[in-house]
């Protein structure tokens, strides 16, 4: 059975990244069709620079720990 998935991304983003690695292992492992859309995620179009203070670090940590997982 063919499952068909749409998802909504934002180029400039580490998590969207980080989901199309995850699609692409289980497109491994189950018959897939993937639609990929754009979608403007960043805030407001300023750069995480202007975000409140920790945001970046606490991001950054999160995405290291779902590399560690995926490897």
């Amino acid at each position: 059975m063919n499952v068909h998935i749409t998802i909504y991304g934002d180029y400039v983003c580490p998590f969207c990244y980080v989901g199309d690695e995850m699609i692409k292992q289980l497109g491994e492992e189950y018959d897939l069709t993937v639609e990929w859309r754009g979608y403007q995620i960043h805030k407001e179009g300023k750069s995480s620079r202007y975000m409140e203070p920790g945001y970046v670090d606490r991001k950054w940590n999160i995405l290291r720990q779902l590399a560690a997982e995926m490897e």
